[in-house]
């Protein structure tokens, strides 16, 4: 992959924006210095990505090509090569539907399920998770950080054209990141 031009300046005001934050915290949190820690390690890569972003100058015509590096680091599905025999595309099934029901019945630490309320109990259907569990999100995350990259792509927020493929390439990379941004989000 090409060298990315970069305006170097941009890390000064990130930086500012970073230290403001976390004193922020340290003052209206009223945090103990190790959780302050921990909540600048957790926010920091926020910051990354922010200046990834506003940091590019290329010739991509979209700030999202400051992004193309650290996306083409995300896991992708790929098309087979040839035919899929049908023994392993049940084989696949079933070990997703197993991993599935496993994570339905693992709780999060520290939660009583016990003690929990459940009032969505009869949409869980629906919600395809149990209460308190790792799958307790479900596909939140993949459907909000979906529309609103929907969102910010039909608004010209991002200058990219959907029709292209290298853009559409950025765009689908930029939308698994804003899935993870989603997931501690939606988490919390």
């Amino acid at each position: 992959m090409d060298k990315v031009e970069r305006n170097r300046r941009v890390v000064y005001p990130t930086a500012l924006v970073f230290i403001l934050t976390v004193f922020a915290f340290y003052y209206f949190g009223h945090y103990n210095w190790l959780q302050l820690l921990i909540a600048a390690v957790l926010i920091f890569p926020l910051f990354g990505i922010a200046y990834l972003v506003f940091s590019y100058k290329g010739p991509g015509k979209s700030k999202l090509y400051g992004l193309e590096h650290l996306t083409s680091l995300l896991p992708a599905v790929k098309k087979p090569k040839g035919h899929v025999q049908f023994k392993y595309k049940i084989m696949w099934t079933a070990l997703v539907v197993l991993l599935y029901f496993v994570l339905t019945n693992i709780y999060i630490y520290g939660l009583d399920a016990a003690k929990t309320i459940d009032v969505f109990a009869s949409f869980r259907a629906i919600f395809a998770g149990a209460q308190g569990s790792l799958m307790d999100l479900g596909i939140g995350p993949i459907v909000t950080a979906s529309i609103v990259m929907q969102l910010f792509a039909g608004a010209k927020i991002f200058n990219i054209d959907l029709q292209d493929s290298k853009d559409k390439a950025i765009y689908q990379g930029v939308q698994k990141l804003m899935i993870i941004l989603m997931i501690f989000v939606e988490a919390t």
